[in-house]
This record gives C-alpha cells, structure tokens and sequence, in this order.
C-alpha cells in the first residue's frame, strides 16, 4: 500500500479572515507526521483518488475535493484519510456541523490519524465552538510540537474569545515557528482587527 498523509495539503484554507469560509491556501512549515504502522491499510487507487482531491483541496476547490473523495471511498470505503478530507471540505464549503461528523468517523476508523484533529479543529472553530476547537489543536500539537498553525489556530480562538493575553501567547509560538508567513496572516484575518493598534499585538507582528 501506498503510505500517504497529505498532511501539507489538508493544512490549508482552514484559517481565513473570519472563519467566511474563504479558500485562500496557507502552507504549513512543519514536518508530516507518521501515520503509525496499525492504521488500516488503504486501497492503491483509493489513495490515488485521495491524493487528487487533496490538491484540489490545495487550491482552493472544495467542490472537486469532496467530489474525488467521494470516488476515494467508492474505491475503499476504509479510506480514513479521503474522509478526514471529505469533511474538512465540507465544513469549508458552508457545512461544517456535517463536516465534523465526517471527520469524526474517519477518527473512528483511525484514531491515530493526527490530521483528521486539525480538520477537526477546524470544522468546530468554524461553528464557533472556540475552547472544543483548541482542545483538538492540542492533540495535534501533543504529536507535532512544531505545527506552526495549530498554534495560530489557537491563537484565533482565544483572541474570537477576546482573551488578549492568551491570544498573544500563542501568536508569538506560532511567529517563531513561522516567521513573516504567520505575521502577515494574522496582520490581515479579522481575527485579530479588534486588536490592531495595540501595542503588544504590534510587536508581535512588524
């Protein structure tokens, strides 16, 4: 079987200005995690499939994404990954209580998938459910302590809650792991308008 986590392309759209469920691309500098030697094996052209909807999840196209996913699970109905993926897409494309619960049952297939906890992650931020949403960043973190932007995930949800202090916290972990890519998104989401102008939050972003 063909081993594929495609971590990089799952980390990205998730974190636009105002959770509006916009589909501009953020990469990810962290390292892929290891997908452990139990999860079920998945069928050569399940992954397929799933690589390519990954890669238009990539761009920007939750439409395809969900469509080639769909053939991933047609492929292979234990595809954990081509789920995890199906409801990350899902929640970006205006769905998120569905997406969740697509998440969930890939989680259910393979609890050991760190990437379905970022998507999940996402598809609760996106229905404001900010402390659930940095609960499953933390998961991801606990495998991957340098997942810059699960620390920016958290950032947003703490500074949503309008808690500054915690917000900045995590902000200036995320900076430090990301640089200027991280200090320019959060310079410009509206996550953190209602911070712009305050001193601290400027320091962290020039």
């Amino acid at each position: 079987m063909k081993k594929s986590v495609l971590w990089p392309l799952l980390m990205v759209s998730a974190l636009m200005a105002g959770c509006s469920f916009s589909d501009t691309p953020v990469s990810s500098s962290s390292p892929a995690p290891v997908v452990q030697p139990t999860a079920p094996a998945i069928s050569d052209a399940s992954v397929k499939w799933a690589d390519k909807a990954s890669e238009a999840y990539g761009n920007g196209n939750n439409v395809k994404a969900i469509e080639l996913a769909d053939k991933a699970l047609k492929a292979d109905k234990n595809n954990y990954i081509a789920m995890a993926l199906k409801g990350v897409a899902t929640a970006m494309h205006g769905h998120p209580k569905s997406g969740e619960q697509m998440i969930r049952k890939s989680l259910t297939m393979n609890p050991q998938y760190i990437p379905a906890y970022y998507n999940l992650a996402i598809a609760l931020k996106l229905q404001k459910k900010y402390t659930e949403s940095t609960q499953s960043f933390q998961k991801v973190l606990s495998a991957d302590a340098r997942n810059t932007w699960s620390y920016y995930g958290i950032a947003t949800n703490y500074s949503e809650l309008r808690n500054k202090d915690e917000a900045l916290n995590y902000l200036k972990k995320a900076v430090s792991l990301g640089g200027q890519e991280v200090k320019q998104t959060a310079a410009t989401q509206d996550h953190f308008f209602w911070l712009h102008g305050d001193p601290d939050f400027e320091a962290v972003i020039r």
